[in-house]
């Protein structure tokens, strides 16, 4: 059990990352 919430919350921090890159992306593209 303990492993399968470890196994989601890097799962959780990924999503993050990648929303946080996606979001970047996209600013970086509206000042162009």
């Amino acid at each position: 059990m303990g492993l399968l919430k470890r196994k989601r919350n890097i799962c959780e921090l990924e999503f993050a990352a990648l929303k946080t890159v996606l979001d970047k992306t996209r600013l970086e593209l509206e000042v162009k």
